[in-house]
């Protein structure tokens, strides 16, 4: 059941962002209605996922998936503000880079929670910390680069929000298959 479990979850979890890139540009039933199922896939696909694994044993194991966390994180986040600046600022973009951003913080918050030595728990907060200060940096100079056009004042939002939300974030346990449900 593990594999079969594992694929439907993946296929849960993949078309989470597919159903996002498919959102019609009004907003409306459909939009909301395939926003809706969007978020719930990832919730299921995700959580689920997580749970068919085992927490890895070694430390290097441990920096490994936090790695692969971290970067899925940042392709979320990449993926959301490219939404939005390619999108100037429409209703769709926004919802899109919210979501992404929203799922983002998860991803970095699990791999903060697998480190358990403290000083690499400071080093990833102060990396996190340097990536929102770059990002306030890099949303004011594309708005006034761009001479605060409509578009680029809610890429520059979304950019301050996404700083903000990593200046703060913290720390969740992983939810890795537990050691006893390893022997079932």
């Amino acid at each position: 059941m593990g594999i079969i479990e594992r694929t439907i979850d993946s296929i849960c979890l993949i078309g989470s962002f597919v159903l996002l890139f498919l959102l019609p540009q009004d907003t409306g039933f459909l939009f909301y209605l395939l926003f809706g199922i969007s978020a719930f896939l990832f919730c299921i696909g995700f959580f689920r996922l997580i749970a068919t694994f085992s927490e890895p044993a070694s430390p290097e194991g441990r920096r490994l998936v936090g790695l692969i966390f971290l970067t899925a994180g940042a392709v979320l986040n990449a993926c959301g503000l490219y939404s939005v600046y390619s999108g100037h600022g429409s209703g769709r973009s926004i919802t899109i880079a919210t979501i992404t951003l929203i799922e983002a913080m998860v991803f970095y918050a699990m791999a903060g929670g697998l480190t358990g030595n403290p000083a690499w728990k400071r080093a990833i907060t102060k990396g996190y910390r340097t990536a929102a200060v770059l990002l306030i940096v890099l949303g004011a100079f594309v708005v006034i680069r761009d001479g605060f056009r409509s578009g680029t004042i809610p890429f520059g939002t979304m950019l301050l929000i996404e700083a903000i939300c990593l200046w703060n974030i913290k720390y969740e346990t992983t939810r890795f298959k537990g050691k006893d449900a390893e022997s079932s």
